[in-house]
């Protein structure tokens, strides 16, 4: 964390010289090779590593002690008492009655001439390196005597006084303290800078190609050279842990150092990089802000999410049109962003721009199938594979080399014969576990230890990943530590955005029994000693992402296959209620059976099935740690004051992240309090979380409504929520305008509506009390306007609701289709393919079965589209792509509509047969076979055909 700064303190003593050491053999080690032959101490390879490798790239301060207390009589006297001997090695007394294990000076003088020569060198190198302005020469210090075995110099008041000046003054020309305002999109930037340079700091091996047809791309993606040509985006694409994060950097880093890209405008986004970063509304705010900064444009950018989508069209055409110069997007991860408006199938991304959009995902994504779906065989795509084999041994070499560790070809082999051998992630998975293995017994590397250790090694990163978490387990003994170790990455991988270190401090209590042995009390409960976290956090450090330096330390997991690791090791999956009820079932029977009873076997499993799924109601692990999490944050808001405090936000994250935990621990009871309680409202407003607060409500219905489904009772609750989501939504505006006209909005409702009586019993009870406007004459009934759904851009020609209810398709004269959440009113995905008005639309019952991620399930995921072009589409909702075109009618096709029937087939069996109906201005209606893309029927007639039903 202090990268930046270099404090470095020289006395006499040079240290062991180093005889021979080894460096890579890839050529960007020739230069370090150069400078540095065999024969320096550890010293002196430090002081040239931190700064005088590259002395422009650090703040160093350097001081150089004064040698005049070696001649003192103090010092010679100890110096005579406690000495070195030959036989014995330097740490000795040559008096046997007094016990001692050092020696005066062995700790303070050279160790010899040569010595003393080579640190006169290296003081002279970094006086020419840095100038005498970073040295303190020659500071002054007492020999006060031996303390507890150890030699103390004192009366170091001259050294206090210049480190802390000059220290201070480094730091604050390094992060100068800001004196306007917060910028949202500064903060945000510097989170992704800081995820750039922590993915450069890894060196790329065996990827030269593929960065070279990536800068191809972004220089001309067309094959003629013409710069109007429009180009869909590029989608890098791989298997987990190839190193796509890692290209991405690189080829960002090779564009700015192009000198033909000096006056481009680059962007990049890493999902993950930051707590803003999954959520594609806010992805699209950075995107639109970034763009209109590096063009100069005046736009003022929208924060609903369809405003943005249309808004980012705008922005990517006007780029083009304002300037000749290049704008470059990069999204890395885009498989990793949250489910909120469906915004993993990419349907807000334009299918072609005239910016270079580069986008990153893994090859078994939903995100990469929706791609292929879309653009079919024009997909613009590049395969990221795995390592060659010189690339993965030089990948291991360079990790060892850093804890001065080698491993033979036979065991370089053995890793990368393994299922992930050849990936960087699982290379430096195993590295480290290799070099903690090494450390703990020395001079195993040609062993036949090392290698039975790297023969048992998992194949996959996640099993790496569990291999870890239980040596971890096992290197912090519970009956000291406690749960430590799993209480720290449980809570991590249970965090939407990261915890704060304090907060983890707060949140894992640690009891010390040594400290109360024998006293006949309980151990209380205190928070992690934070030398304690250290040291755990020691062992995470290289599995964590970070931040910028100035932030306050978010520490969140770098990798998505180290949560699915945890998930495996400490949460693994949620019970399957189908499965379990049938190996339960036949449990039971086969103990009645060997039990011989004469009782009815299925009514004793049942029976046991029932106490099982009672035991199975109860929380388990994962849902444990979000309510402790939960239960920490609305103790921070509300000061561990009683559950009806006032919200004040004090605490922004308790109130951004609550509804989420409690959620997820399945707190409904405690969930409604919280998201029905009008002074939480305003205080998400008042904090700029109104889009959060809606989808905080649409993921606690869909996330309760499994379990309702099961139980088949919804609560009173729910019904509360949705009644809550239509008043945000209707209001949404005037909210966000001031916060605190919610509760006067809330009460001017219907005297019969759920807020209304929210809003009384908040004025009876005394916890609201300010002034507002009671409308006298207000409507006794509940206003029957829901939702308002914006998001095309001509006339809306037909509307259609699902079969179950869930979502709303929408037809309009702009040429396209929009489906729609029913209950949150959000734009799930956009639909083209027409090049005429859209006069019809219809779903296809039961069709498809696709299901996007984190949604409840809807069985109509296909819909028809009936166009001014004179053909009917059909649509995979779930993926945005045409399945098929049907071709006919010779007018415009005005209506249309499907059926599903059942017919009986000549073996005897029933058949389901989807069959669509179209009526044209052809004066003609035509029934389609919608399984075999052909007419059935052709009903003409005298009239054009206005509607169908």
């Amino acid at each position: 964390r202090c990268a930046p700064f270099f404090i470095g303190l020289y006395g006499e003593k040079y240290g062991r010289f180093i005889k021979d050491y080894r460096f890579p053999e890839s050529p960007s080690w020739n230069r370090i090779r150069s400078m540095l032959p065999p024969g320096r101490s550890l010293l002196e390879l430090e002081t040239f590593w931190g700064t005088l490798k590259d002395p422009k790239k650090c703040n160093p301060l350097f001081y150089f002690r004064d040698a005049t207390f070696l001649s003192s009589d103090k010092f010679k006297a100890d110096e005579s008492l406690f000495c070195s001997s030959e036989k014995s090695g330097p740490l000795t007394s040559k008096y046997p009655d007094r016990k001692t294990d050092f020696s005066i000076g062995y700790a303070y003088r050279a160790e010899s001439l040569e010595a003393s020569k080579s640190m006169l060198d290296l003081k002279r190198q970094i006086i020419k390196a840095h100038g005498l302005d970073c040295v303190l020469m020659d500071y002054k210090c007492t020999y006060l005597g031996p303390v507890d075995q150890m030699a103390v110099v004192g009366d170091l008041d001259e050294f206090k006084v210049h480190l802390t000046k000059n220290l201070f003054e480094r730091i604050i020309s390094r992060f100068p303290p800001s004196t306007s305002a917060v910028d949202l999109l500064s903060i945000e930037d510097d989170y992704h800078k800081a995820c750039l340079n922590e993915q450069l700091r890894f060196r790329m091996v065996g990827r030269k190609e593929l960065l070279d047809a990536v800068v191809e791309y972004c220089l001309d993606p067309s094959d003629d050279g013409d710069p109007e040509f429009e180009a869909p985006p590029l989608v890098m694409h791989g298997k987990p842990g190839v190193g796509l994060s890692c290209l991405v950097s690189n080829v960002v880093d090779t564009l700015r150092d192009r000198r033909d890209f000096k006056s481009d405008v680059v962007i990049y986004h890493f999902i993950g990089a930051s707590p803003r970063s999954r959520n594609v509304r806010t992805i699209l705010e950075r995107l639109c802000n970034m763009i209109s900064r590096g063009f100069n444009f005046n736009f003022v950018i929208p924060t609903d999410f369809v405003n943005l989508v249309t808004c980012f069209e705008l922005l990517l055409q006007h780029s083009h049109k304002s300037r000749g110069n290049r704008l470059v997007i990069f999204l890395d991860g885009v498989d990793q962003m949250d489910a909120d408006y469906h915004g993993e199938v990419l349907h807000w991304l334009p299918v072609k721009s005239h910016a270079r959009i580069i986008v990153s995902m893994h090859t078994s994504s939903d995100s990469y199938q929706s791609m292929k779906r879309r653009y079919g065989a024009g997909i613009r795509d590049l395969q990221v594979p795995d390592l060659t084999v010189e690339g993965s041994r030089e990948i291991l070499a360079d990790r060892m080399f850093t804890a001065h560790r080698s491993l033979s070809i036979k065991q370089m082999n053995m890793l990368m014969d393994k299922v992930e051998g050849r990936r960087p992630l699982y290379l430096m998975l195993a590295a480290s576990e290799i070099m903690v293995f090494s450390s703990k017994q020395p001079d195993v590397s040609t062993d036949t230890r090392m290698d039975n250790f790297v023969y048992r090694m998992s194949p996959t990163s996640i099993g790496l990943c569990r291999q870890t978490f239980m040596r971890w387990i096992e290197e912090f003994p519970v009956e000291i530590f406690g749960n430590l170790v799993q209480d720290l990455i449980c809570l991590l991988a249970c965090s939407r955005h990261g915890l704060q270190e304090d907060e983890i401090l707060e949140l894992i209590s640690h009891r010390d029994p040594r400290t109360f042995e024998g006293s006949g009390l309980d151990y209380p409960e205190v928070p992690l000693p934070r030398l304690m976290y250290v040291q755990c956090f020691d062992r995470i450090e290289l599995f964590v992402r970070g931040g910028p330096r100035w932030s306050i330390r978010i520490v969140q997991f770098a990798f998505s296959a180290i949560v699915r690791a945890i998930q495996k090791t400490f949460f693994p999956d949620n019970f399957d209620a189908s499965k379990l009820w049938v190996k339960l079932y036949s449990f039971a029977i086969a103990r009645d059976r060997a039990r011989r009873f004469t009782s009815s076997s299925a009514a004793n499993a049942s029976d046991m099935v029932g106490d099982a799924m009672k035991n199975i109601g109860t929380k388990n692990l994962e849902e444990r740690y979000h309510s402790r999490i939960a239960k920490y944050l609305r103790d921070k808001e509300t000061n561990n004051e009683d559950a009806r405090a006032s919200w004040g936000g004090t605490f922004p994250r308790a109130v951004k992240e609550l509804p989420y935990h409690l959620t997820q621990s399945r707190g409904w009871s405690r969930l409604e309090e919280v998201v029905l309680d009008l002074r939480f409202i305003e205080a998400k407003f008042r904090l700029h979380m109104g889009h959060d607060l809606l989808q905080d409500l649409v993921l606690s219905v869909q996330a309760k409504a499994p379990e309702a489904a099961r139980t088949g009772k919804w609560g009173h609750g729910h019904k509360r929520i949705q009644d809550m989501h239509r008043f945000i939504s209707q209001n949404f505006k005037k909210i966000s305008s001031d916060a605190s006209s919610t509760f006067q909005l809330a009460a001017n409702n219907s005297s019969s509506s759920t807020l209304a009586r929210i809003a009384l019993r908040h004025w009876q009870d005394g916890s609201i009390r300010q002034p507002w406007f009671r409308w006298l004459n207000k409507p006794a009934e509940i206003d029957p306007l829901i939702l308002i759904m914006e998001g095309h851009t001509a006339p809306v020609n037909r509307v259609r609701f699902s079969s179950d209810g869930l979502r709303i398709l929408s037809a309009s004269e702009d040429s396209s289709m929009c489906l729609w959440d029913a209950f949150s009113g959000e734009l799930i995905g956009k639909l083209f393919g027409h090049y005429l008005p859209i006069l019809s639309c219809a779903f296809i019952p039961g069709f498809g079965g696709g299901e996007l991620r984190g949604r409840v399930q809807s069985s109509d995921w296909t819909a028809i589209s009936a166009s001014r072009d004179k053909t009917m589409k059909v649509f995979d909702l779930a993926s945005g792509q045409e399945v098929k075109q049907l071709k006919g009618h010779i007018g415009r096709v005005l209506c249309v509509a499907v059926k599903s029937i059942l017919e009986l087939q000549e073996d005897g069996e029933l058949k389901r047969r989807l069959l669509g109906a179209t009526g044209s201005w052809d004066r003609s209606c035509k029934i389609w076979d919608l399984d075999q893309d052909e007419g059935l029927h052709d009903m003409g007639g005298p009239e054009a055909t206005n509607t169908c039903p």
